[in-house]
């Protein structure tokens, strides 16, 4: 972890949370053009978030929703519950309304797609600081359109080709995209901290909600739908 702030300076303390080192870069050199705020620190996982919070004390978390250990927002709820004076920015892949209203019911005062331009970034490091939420308009599009279609959640329509990850816990999405990285029963429980039989558990809650036959056919779905076998 790299320190880069100073206690004192009535500056506002930014915490990077974001396990690809050119993407912290990037955030760190586009958020300090700012006057008013200071990157305090950078981490790379879950785990090593915890201690930067409590040494450093940043005023908001700005978190990659797919941490290698274990899932941003995950982090987030944990985060916001035990540190409530933190705020948090959540950064994602995904386009889907779906992450953002859950990033946003985990504790989240914004959240962002990577694809933005980095001075949308700072501009919704801006807004939450100033107490307000942020969702870009694409995303606020989103999800007055999911609001209206409110009767269409956890099931699929007619000629819907997606199955309906909506109705995946947050801890099945998380299993769902370590086995879509090619990662085993075993190495997956060391990763959430789960037994291998609860991780056998969730696979076969996933196949039973996604509608799959067998654990190949999970394999295949899990690297090849919405991004999980290629984004990290």
């Amino acid at each position: 972890m790299h320190r880069h702030g100073k206690a004192g300076t009535g500056k506002f303390r930014i915490l990077i949370v974001d396990d690809h080192p050119i993407v912290r870069a990037g955030l760190r050199e586009v958020l300090s053009r700012d006057p008013g705020v200071e990157v305090c620190g950078e981490v790379g996982c879950f785990r090593e978030a915890w201690g930067a919070v409590e040494r450093l004390k940043p005023d908001i978390a700005v978190v990659d929703i797919s941490l290698p250990d274990r899932d941003g927002i995950e982090l987030t709820k944990e985060m916001t519950r035990r540190y409530p004076s933190v705020k948090v920015l959540v950064l994602s892949l995904h386009e889907e309304f779906l992450y953002a209203r859950r990033a946003l019911a985990a504790g989240a005062k914004g959240y962002i797609e990577k694809k933005e331009a980095p001075e949308k970034i700072a501009e919704a490091v801006r807004q939450i600081l100033r107490g307000k939420m942020y969702l870009s308009e694409q995303m606020t599009q989103k999800m007055l359109q999911s609001t209206s279609k409110s009767g269409r959640i956890c099931r699929q329509q007619k000629g819907q080709a997606d199955p309906p990850l909506d109705c995946l816990s947050n801890r099945e999405l998380e299993v769902l995209r370590f086995i879509g990285k090619g990662y085993s029963r075993c190495r997956i429980a060391k990763a959430l901290y789960l037994s291998p039989k609860t991780v056998d558990t969730y696979r076969d809650h996933l196949k039973k909600k996604l509608g799959l036959s067998d654990n190949a056919q999970l394999i295949l779905f899990a690297a090849g739908h919405h991004g999980y076998g290629v984004q990290k």
